[in-house]
């Protein structure tokens, strides 16, 4: 129908039919492996531009008021404006982002090579809302001046094309980013809206003792009590931190040694820190195979460390969005803690329940402690591979002025 008008009562159903497919491509980001929301940004790339561009193409079309040729040119504009946009906005800002340390990646050891201001926003404390806010709204912003002279291109005959480009490009995205903003927070997980956040000395318990952890500002061990007051330079280390974590071995004398983990890929490398450093601790399930200490993970997660006489079933899942999960015999008595969003993602790994039922825990680059009954979690330190050596298990006077050996 080259020349002839396009029917009005056509535009609002070729408008329709662009809307159900965006949300037909974004639903089938469901499968059986990985999480739907580390699948989307691929399909969203690969195949939602395409029909993002088909939508905004067709509403266009009610701005320029030509014949179909018009319409279809105004789909091909769109479809490679969203790629051309994708790319500056996704790909390269998403690297530069990496390389300055913006915490999007799931997988905590990312975070060793980070900025330590980066580091240290990103935590349970603060900064998760604004920095979601923050990218949604700067990727719009570059969303539309990277395709804003592609609309002005396509409305440059029409009346007012400055004033009606503009106009025209704020309403198609508007339009566009509402159902993919509702698929992605659909698939997000952020249970920090029904965990309580405070600081570690409002999560008590009677057990004493020391939390050690690689550090991510200077790449040594570092040991901060449970109570958050008191924080020590443990051990300093020559070693990359990355692939690596601190473990719990058990040893001949029926006590634990403090041993450094390194995940070479022709072999592990495991090396005695301290011998004996904590008469009261738990190996990872997962470091002890055939009764034997051969741990095979730099990321401790499954089934978390126990110490007795702890009845907590505590386990961590190897995806962000599985989090740190405590059963219960009721519904009420679950609790997770999971943050997975298109910004920030935390996986949680390296759990050790404590006797009096608090669970220190890695999410994300940061070390934490939570207490699953009063639903409330605590940031301790920004590291990586924690382990826990307690003192006692009794009451505060119990505990010791002596601290492990070195």
């Amino acid at each position: 129908m080259t020349g002839e008008q396009l029917k009005p009562k056509r535009t609002p159903l070729l408008c329709g039919v662009g809307v159900a497919a965006l949300l037909v491509i974004t639903g089938s980001a469901h499968a059986n492996t990985g999480t739907a929301l580390m699948r989307s940004p691929i399909l969203h790339l690969m195949f939602g531009n395409f029909f993002i561009g088909l939508i905004e193409g067709a509403m266009l079309f009610c701005f320029m008021r030509k014949n179909w040729r018009s319409a279809i040119i105004a789909v091909v504009v769109m479809i490679v404006a969203n790629y051309v946009s994708a790319f500056f906005g996704y790909i390269k800002l998403y690297s530069h982002a990496r390389e300055l340390g913006v915490p999007f990646m799931a997988d905590p050891q990312y975070h060793v090579e980070s900025s330590s201001l980066v580091v240290d926003l990103s935590n349970v404390n603060h900064m998760l809302p604004l920095l979601g806010v923050t990218a949604i709204a700067l990727a719009f912003a570059i969303t539309l001046i990277v395709e804003w002279p592609f609309v002005l291109g396509l409305l440059w005959r029409t009346p007012n094309r400055w004033t009606r480009s503009v106009a025209a490009c704020l309403l198609i995205h508007a339009i566009t980013y509402t159902p993919i903003a509702w698929w992605y927070n659909a698939v997000s997980m952020n249970t920090l809206d029904e965990i309580a956040v405070v600081k570690p000395s409002e999560i008590t318990g009677p057990a004493t003792g020391w939390v050690y952890y690689l550090d991510y500002h200077d790449g040594h061990i570092h040991r901060v009590s449970l109570d958050g007051s008191k924080k020590q330079l443990y051990r300093e280390l020559d070693v990359s931190l990355a692939r690596t974590r601190l473990a719990v071995a058990p040893n001949q004398d029926g006590a634990y040694d403090l041993v450094l983990f390194k995940d070479h890929v022709a072999k592990p490398v495991l090396t005695t820190i301290t011998k004996n450093f904590a008469p009261i601790a738990a190996a990872h399930p997962g470091d002890i195979r055939d009764g034997q200490f051969q741990p095979r993970n730099y990321l401790a997660y499954g089934t978390s460390a126990v110490i007795p006489p702890c009845d907590l079933q505590v386990t961590t899942g190897p995806w962000s969005l599985y989090g740190l999960f405590v059963d219960g015999d009721k519904p009420e008595n679950r609790v997770r803690y999971a943050v997975e969003t298109p910004f920030v993602s935390w996986f949680a790994c390296d759990a050790t329940a404590l006797p009096d039922r608090r669970i220190v825990f890695q999410w994300g680059p940061q070390i934490v402690i939570a207490h699953p009954d009063d639903r409330a979690v605590a940031l301790l330190a920004h590291g990586t591979g924690p382990v826990v050596g307690l003192e006692t298990i009794g009451t505060e006077e119990d505990q010791p002025t002596t601290t492990p050996a070195d």
